[in-house]
């Protein structure tokens, strides 16, 4: 038999006689660039680093963005959308003059294509737009992870419906811009990780689910802090739940319904002003009074402070001791910018 110039010298690659599946893995650590440059040299190659290569859509600008559109349309006739499983679309830059600001054109062009990816996984759209035609429309069936921003109340249907025909759902991620007087009930069997409103918890059935971790927020017109608690009290304890507070006040609050949550394996507590005054002589004491009531309390996170503004890291370290004195089970410490931990009984603390 005569080789052909070409056929000899592929006959002579170890990537010939490489399964498909041990590519893959090697592929599977490429960049994308690198991903698209081996899409170029061969069939074998683009048949296989294609699938990675949309496997997870990432969207920060409005180029990337519309040079996405573009790439979904033009090569339809490739099915990439059966590639997909993860796609994130955040507005990353947070000066306002370069926002993405989606026009309702965009908008209505993502939900098209957004609505195709008929086995997309991740879903992240926490953003200052909303996608009603999406929200309305669109099914994917195995859907798992989903994060959304509601900015109109009036959306707030569209966003509950949504939610109960996907019901493969196990993180769910929510927040809003504008007060929401209630959710439509919300079914969610197979959730494990619940992140909203707090005032949310009463249309959200946790109760029918498995949820293993629960992040409530509070809002400005959202004072009862006792009441969801309470709420979240009476079902099988989370094996970990995050409170996200602004004052002093609602921590107190909590430490007074902690005993109805025994099962807490860590909790952790964040005001949430990014910048805040160090924390006095007198919270400290008050914080310290609050953390006796804990039973499995594990980590306690308060807000940074200026950058300029210098602390002396002995007196935070007597403060952090307090603190571990009072709960036996606290670990992890964020405070005034620095993380302590307690490592073979000492209290630590890295940038």
């Amino acid at each position: 038999m005569v080789l052909t110039r070409r056929a000899a010298k592929a006959s002579k690659s170890i990537v010939g006689f490489l399964p498909n599946e041990i590519l893959t893995s090697v592929m599977l650590d490429a960049s994308n660039p690198d991903l698209l440059a081996l899409c170029r040299t061969s069939r074998l190659f683009r048949n296989i680093a294609t699938p990675l290569l949309y496997r997870t859509i990432y969207l920060d600008a409005l180029p990337q963005i519309k040079l996405f559109l573009r790439t979904m349309k033009q090569r339809s006739g490739l099915s990439l959308s059966r590639y997909v499983r993860d796609v994130s679309i955040t507005d990353a830059d947070l000066d306002e003059e370069f926002a993405l600001n989606l026009s309702p054109h965009l908008i209505k062009a993502l939900s098209s294509v957004l609505s195709q990816l008929c086995h997309l996984e991740h879903l992240d759209l926490l953003l200052d737009e909303e996608f009603p035609e999406l929200l309305q429309n669109a099914h994917f069936p195995n859907l798992l992870t989903f994060r959304y921003n509601i900015q109109r109340p009036h959306t707030a249907s569209l966003f509950s419906s949504f939610l109960n025909r996907h019901q493969t759902i196990t993180d769910l991620t929510f927040t809003r811009s504008e007060r929401l007087e209630h959710l439509d009930p919300i079914l969610l069997p197979n959730l494990t990780i619940y992140n909203g409103s707090s005032a949310s918890i009463f249309s959200v059935d946790l109760w029918s689910s498995s949820v293993k971790q629960v992040c409530l927020l509070w809002y400005d017109d959202e004072p009862d802090v006792e009441a969801p608690l309470h709420r979240l009290g009476k079902m099988a304890s989370p094996e970990t739940f995050f409170g996200i507070f602004d004052t002093l006040e609602e921590l107190a609050i909590l430490g007074s319904v902690a005993k109805n949550l025994p099962r807490v394996q860590s909790v952790k507590l964040r005001r949430s002003a990014s910048v805040a005054p160090p924390i006095s002589h007198q919270d400290a004491l008050e914080i310290t009074e609050h953390l006796k009531k804990f039973e499995a309390l594990s980590a306690l996170e308060l807000p940074a402070i200026d950058k300029r503004m210098e602390r002396d890291s002995e007196e935070d370290r007597k403060t952090i001791e307090l603190w571990g004195e009072a709960c036996k089970t606290l670990s992890s410490v964020i405070l005034h910018g620095k993380r302590w931990r307690l490592v073979g009984g000492e209290w630590g603390a890295s940038k």
